[in-house]
């Protein structure tokens, strides 16, 4: 009887290919670049959460004032008091002009914005003799509410606009306006001057009688919106900056942010008296009577635009 062949036993392939293929020893320098990486991934880690904790402390530290129960208060106010005033002055109606429903709330926020600033430009003048360094550098719940107020304008405008006055609404003089001015009102609230801003806002009587021309043309007075700027928004305003700049180490320094507005204002003012030349020039000529009956230009603010609202 023949013997059976014998079954080969199965060599394990780490055992066939050991001679072949030899494991590699990790390097000691290796095993440290690889330690620093992970130490430096982790502590990379780390700190990213931690400045993102900072930054989320600071946000909420610096916009605290923009987020208690008064100021939101303030707002839900203002809301209310825009929309049942436009709504009253027939914003809502389809039978207004796009032109006319431009300017309510600009009625509406000139009337508080300048009523709400007479006390302050009032005390300070009597009580303080404009020395602005014994009252702006502060706020109080009056002229928060009045920011509020101003600042709740500036979104509704953009928003109430967007649906009944889109085409009245410039780049400039809507969209980058109001932007620019929800971040100055923003920048004086969080840093608790919010009565230098108010003191300010009394320059919206200029506004106050061009929006109610816009709305009733009846009711239009160059020589009264000419007057009334002068007044305010050169005068008062070139005479408020100079008494801000002659404040000894103010808590903020407020004038900086004056100036260009004041330099904006001397442009318009400009134009304007550029625009009553040329009214007058030409009513003398005995062509000025179908300018007039379309309502004539206000070129201070905007010809075909809304203008800028804000001083």
């Amino acid at each position: 009887m023949s013997a059976l062949p014998a079954c080969p036993v199965p060599i394990p392939s780490s055992a066939r290919y050991s001679h072949a293929h030899p494991q590699a020893s990790v390097s000691p320098f290796s095993s440290a670049r690889q330690g620093l990486v992970s130490t430096l991934r982790s502590t990379m880690a780390a700190a990213a959460v931690s400045a993102a904790g900072s930054l989320l402390a600071w946000i909420q530290a610096t916009f605290e004032p923009l987020t208690t129960i008064e100021f939101k208060e303030d707002v839900c106010m203002a809301v209310f008091i825009y929309v049942i005033g436009y709504a009253a002055l027939g914003g809502f109606s389809p039978l207004m002009h796009v032109k006319r429903k431009a300017w309510i709330l600009s009625v509406l926020c000139a009337v508080g914005m300048s009523l709400g600033s007479i006390p302050y430009v009032w005390k300070l003048a009597t009580k303080h003799g404009f020395v602005t360094g014994e009252m702006v550098y502060a706020d109080d719940r009056l002229s928060l509410f009045i920011m509020a107020f101003f600042m709740t304008f500036l979104v509704l405008d953009l928003v109430i606009g967007f649906g009944h006055y889109a085409g009245e609404i410039g780049l400039l003089t809507g969209w980058f306006h109001h932007c620019l001015y929800m971040g100055m009102c923003v920048w004086a609230v969080v840093n608790g001057i919010s009565i230098s801003a108010v003191a300010t806002m009394i320059m919206e009587i200029p506004t106050l009688v061009m929006a109610l021309g816009r709305v009733y043309k009846g009711l239009r007075s160059d020589f009264l919106f000419g007057f009334t700027f002068l007044v305010t928004r050169i005068l008062y305003l070139g005479f408020y900056i100079y008494r801000l700049m002659c404040d000894v180490s103010p808590r903020v320094v407020v004038w900086p942010v004056c100036v260009p507005a004041m330099i904006l204002h001397v442009f318009w003012f400009q134009g304007f008296i550029q625009q009553q030349r040329r009214l007058r020039k030409l009513y003398s000529e005995g062509g000025a009577v179908g300018d007039r009956g379309r309502g004539g230009k206000q070129v201070m603010e905007g010809e075909n635009e809304k203008g800028g609202k804000a001083a």
